[in-house]
């Protein structure tokens, strides 16, 4: 049966062969899945670039209003500080379509990072310890602003030259239980809209030329996935052409986008609370 997903620990899960390794923790209410491809060969077999893959599950919805959402961000700030080693000249891109709800997670982020870049230029008296040099960029789909996402972000790093970017993105699942309940997190950079088979310029460090680090929430399932999970056979290669998503998938992304922004403030922003940093971007 086939498999549409962007999450490697969907892919590698059952794979024991060389070239990928895995382990697990937990922290807080989350399940930490540590995945690395290491070979040319794992790597083709799989259609994952070589890299590391790390997998937040939590067994419910990720709910802003929940008592573990600072110990879950805490968490995914421990982890972005560790891909993007400590980098405090840092690009953060949003992709997706702000029209589309599915696939709007990385506009919906990008609205809610600390972008300091400017304060940087025009009023370093304001800065305080450990303040990164942040920029925030929501370059649009080529649908409507005719422009190729590799070719803006490409443009706008020539300018900044961030030491690292982290680029979020709208990703697809293959497994019900990781439907907007998973957060991964990647060195090896993203293919925007792979997932749904609209796959665009690569993202990556090959293509930009500084790290870049590359976190997504999957949002959809595709329409042949969900039939072979119930049914146990392959189903119509027409059903490819839908792609469902949860029936609250606004609010869905409203709190991905607030988690995923909380640990990316908080991994450039040490020094800062969450509490002064939501006073900072609001």
């Amino acid at each position: 049966m086939s498999m549409r997903t962007d999450l490697a620990v969907e892919i590698t899960e059952n794979d024991v062969c060389d070239g990928i390794t895995s382990k697990k923790s937990t922290k807080s209410d989350l399940t930490i899945t540590e995945t690395e491809i290491t070979s040319d060969e794992a790597a083709q077999r799989t259609g994952k670039p070589k890299g590391r893959y790390v997998t937040l599950t939590s067994a419910k919805t990720l709910d802003i209003h929940s008592d573990l959402f600072y110990e879950r961000a805490e968490v995914l700030s421990n982890v972005v500080t560790s891909l993007t080693h400590g980098a405090e000249n840092v690009l953060v891109v949003g992709l997706g379509n702000r029209g589309i709800t599915p696939d709007s997670l990385g506009v919906a982020t990008a609205e809610h990072i600390f972008a300091t870049r400017h304060i940087h230029s025009l009023a370093p008296d304001l800065l305080t310890e450990d303040m990164s040099k942040v920029s925030v960029l929501a370059p649009g789909v080529m649908g409507k602003t005719g422009i190729e996402t590799a070719e803006a972000v490409g443009a706008v790093i020539k300018v900044i030259s961030p030491d690292a970017v982290i680029v979020i993105d709208s990703l697809a699942c293959a497994e019900l239980d990781n439907l907007a309940k998973t957060v991964q997190l990647t060195d090896t950079g993203i293919s925007p809209g792979s997932g749904v088979q609209n796959s665009r310029a690569e993202l990556s460090e090959n293509t930009l030329g500084v790290p870049t680090v590359a976190i997504g929430v999957p949002t959809v399932v595709d329409m042949q996935t969900i039939a072979e999970h119930i049914f146990k056979r392959k189903a119509q290669e027409s059903y490819r052409a839908f792609s469902v998503a949860p029936k609250d998938i606004d609010r869905i992304i409203a709190r991905s986008a607030k988690l995923i922004s909380c640990g990316i403030n908080q991994a450039l922003f040490p020094s800062l609370t969450p509490e002064e940093i939501d006073s900072l971007v609001q």
